[in-house]
């Protein structure tokens, strides 16, 4: 008897032993001042080191032993170590100089989406979607034998709710956690007391910022909105409505006077915090922006922002006493741009922004950088990336988690008027050269 025999046809791609490009978005940005490198964190689970002052040949080396996506990475221990966080369920410990993997830390049960750093007691904590925040000592790194591979932990509860944003402060006396359940958990690891929740927000936190002192958090909503609140008085004390959409990451100035802002719909914003009412736009991607990454130099700042797509942004930031685009906030109410001068613009050129109302300090010049892409995106393509930024939480649809009825109804005067804004404001880089790194 002749066996049936089914045919088939077994596919695999064999890749290069050193990607110089990134393949996919980028979720995550650290940035190291005494080496001018630029850690990026991919979702083709590769975690890419570029120097940044190479305009050819910028790629470092590549740090590759998660086996999914790279949700978040943070530099710690004055740079010597980097951790990073991946949907394949580990926490993993690097030397950040030569790029090999110290340690794995396979505490979690499900994806690891976020981590938070307190510099002053060098604790990182780690959260994702098995509803457990785990704090580590990364002191007791030093400790590490290959008879001894782990790292001193602490867990705390979170009532199951998975993360999806986590902050402390630098001294590491409040950790605040937030998930797709509209609240944000607050908690004083010192104490070990029962966590307090702040409610507000009508959908899912998707970042959060806590001020040094612990006194104050900012936190960023799918609903759209950027929220401050008092943790002394245990709630919301300003609503800021800048985005017309989710918004996805939050960064602080050092003095918290500034908060940078970025999500779903491209913008990058500069919001005032002594005058909430008042936001400059710094510039817009070509896609829904993951990650900003403020650094504040002696002589000059700048924000990294990276997107959907494979290209990471520098902006340089400076000081402006003219002031430039500026959006005033007032509950629902319309915004509008006001311009005391000619409101044409060189849009080949962020250098050439439209001077606008004198109620804002800061101007952003691009800086013309684009790290190597090996995708082939474009406009069109937005939104099918878009549907990919939440696509491993099993909470949360990608097409509907961001479909809050009351932010789409309040925002709809909003809308209509960025729709005519547009064509006239350049949010984008002065060059974008996929392949390379182009600096001046």
């Amino acid at each position: 008897m002749n066996a049936c025999r089914k045919k088939g046809r077994l596919s695999f791609f064999i890749r290069a032993e050193i990607e110089p490009k990134n393949r996919s978005g980028v979720n995550s940005l650290q940035y190291d001042p005494c080496t001018d490198r630029l850690f990026t964190a991919g979702r083709d689970s590769i975690i890419r080191v570029w120097n940044t002052k190479r305009s050819s040949d910028p790629l470092v080396h590549t740090m590759e032993h998660h086996a999914d996506w790279v949700t978040d990475i943070v530099l710690c221990c004055g740079g010597k170590n980097l951790i990073s966080a991946s949907n394949d369920t580990t926490v993993k410990v690097w030397n950040a100089t030569k790029g090999f993997c110290m340690s794995t830390l396979g505490t979690h049960k499900d994806y690891v989406r976020v981590l938070a750093y307190a510099q002053h007691r060098e604790e990182v904590a780690s959260a994702g979607l098995d509803g457990a925040i785990f704090l580590w000592d990364i002191r007791t790194l030093t400790a590490l034998t290959p008879t001894n591979n782990t790292v001193e932990t602490r867990p705390l509860t979170t009532n199951d709710e998975s993360t999806y944003s986590l902050a402390m402060n630098p001294s590491g006396t409040v950790i605040v956690a937030g998930g797709p359940y509209k609240r944000i958990w607050v908690w004083d690891p010192r104490s070990r007391s029962k966590p307090f929740d702040l409610r507000s927000h009508t959908d899912s936190i998707r970042a959060l910022a806590v001020r040094p002192n612990g006194e104050e958090i900012i936190s960023g909503s799918s609903d759209g909105t950027i929220k401050i609140w008092s943790l002394g008085m245990q709630r919301c004390t300003d609503t800021i409505r800048t985005h017309s959409e989710s918004v996805f990451t939050l960064q602080v100035n050092n003095n918290w006077s500034t908060v940078y802002s970025a999500g779903k719909d491209r913008k990058i914003w500069a919001t005032d915090l002594h005058n909430p009412g008042h936001s400059t736009l710094i510039g817009e991607e070509t896609d829904p922006v993951l990650k900003l990454l403020l650094h504040e130099g002696r002589s000059q700042s700048f924000l990294w922002s990276a997107t959907c797509n494979t290209n990471v942004s520098r902006w340089l930031i400076k000081h402006n006493p003219t002031g430039m685009c500026s959006r005033s906030i007032v509950d629902d109410e319309q915004y509008s741009y006001h311009s005391e001068n000619n409101t044409d613009m060189d849009h080949t050129s962020i250098d050439k922004f439209i001077p606008m109302s004198k109620c804002s300090e800061f101007v952003s010049n691009s800086i013309p950088v684009s790290l190597p892409s090996n995708a082939h995106n474009n406009d069109n393509n937005s939104s099918d990336a878009l549907s990919d930024v939440f696509s491993h939480d099993p909470d949360h649809s990608p097409l509907s988690m961001d479909n809050n009825n009351n932010n789409n109804n309040n925002n709809n005067n909003n809308n209509n008027n960025n729709e005519q804004h547009n064509s006239s404001l350049s949010s984008k880089p002065d060059f974008v050269i996929k392949g390379r790194i182009f600096l001046h």
